[in-house]
């Protein structure tokens, strides 16, 4: 299921969590990523709809999605209800998906949230976005170099 380079769509980047899952989407050259929108979790259907509608509406030709491993690259007990959410959507999404190392993305746009000044209200209502837009920045980087 392999895309070519110049095939017209874009990547989608998800950042999945259990309260919150953050997306980001490419624009259409597959060079930038932009954070795009925070989804509340409210159950695993919820949110493959919210994700469907998305993938409709952007014209989304892969998907990305953040793969919550520890600094040893192994699955942790924290992360096994996450897995449980992102296993759900690669069987229920008819698109192709990737996983992308996600460490340090949240702490990164914290970072980057924090230098802009932003309060830590503003800050939360945000960074899920753009910790999904962080890892789909890592995968472009690493996809434009093929």
């Amino acid at each position: 299921m392999g895309i070519t380079k110049n095939e017209n769509g874009k990547f989608l980047g998800i950042d999945v969590g259990t309260k919150r899952t953050g997306v980001s989407i490419s624009n259409t050259a597959k060079t930038i990523a932009f954070p795009h929108k925070v989804i509340p979790f409210k159950g695993k259907e919820e949110l493959l709809q919210e994700i469907e509608k998305i993938i409709s509406e952007e014209n989304i030709i892969r998907i990305i999605i953040g793969n919550p491993l520890n600094t040893r690259g192994e699955r942790s007990s924290l992360t096994k209800n996450t897995f449980e959410i992102i296993d759900y959507l690669k069987k229920s999404i008819e698109l192709e998906t990737v996983m992308q190392d996600e460490k340090y993305s949240t702490q990164k746009a914290h970072t980057d949230l924090y230098s802009m000044k932003m309060n830590w209200k503003k800050r939360k209502q945000v960074v899920d976005k753009v910790a999904a837009a962080i890892i789909l920045q890592n995968y472009l980087e690493s996809y434009n170099k093929e």
